[in-house]
């Protein structure tokens, strides 16, 4: 006897909703980048600190999502390391130079708008689904909270 299990099916994941992903992963990656520049440059060890953080935020929620898209599909791969953010790094003669805050707050905000219209526009994309949209409006919210520490912070 032949017995037929509708579900012998040849089975087709949707990646769609990791190809989408993957655009957000390229934009966390090149902000942890773009912040990590921003905090060498910075002259206010105040200022230069907090955008430490962004940068190790921005690199936490980049492996995070790297797992999740690697999880469903075994072709995508990106190289993550241990990094250490460079809390070390701070050079105290740069409190002699001049003060670049409002220059380097600039940037961070003109990269971390950025970012938020990506985490936005995943979050108003059908395609997905519910508990990668519960990931990301976590990561969101964080980095909106950052920000406006940042933003009160001076």
């Amino acid at each position: 006897m032949n017995y037929f299990l509708p579900f012998q099916e040849k089975v087709s994941i949707n990646n769609q909703p990791y190809n989408i992903l993957e655009r957000l992963v390229e934009a966390l990656d090149n902000s942890y980048k773009l912040f990590m520049n921003a905090a060498e440059k910075a002259t206010n060890r105040k200022v230069q600190i907090m955008v430490f953080d962004l940068a190790a935020e921005s690199y936490e929620y980049y492996k995070e999502l790297v797992s999740q898209i690697q999880n469903f599909d075994f072709n995508f791969y990106h190289d993550i390391q241990n990094v250490d953010i460079g809390w070390n790094i701070v050079k105290m003669y740069n409190d002699y130079i001049g003060d670049n805050t409002e220059e380097i707050l600039e940037e961070c905000l003109e990269t971390g708008n950025l970012i938020i219209r990506k985490f936005t526009d995943l979050l108003n994309n059908p395609v997905i689904n519910v508990t990668h949209k519960k990931l990301l409006q976590q990561q969101l919210n964080s980095f909106l909270y950052a920000f406006v520490k940042l933003k009160n912070a001076f």
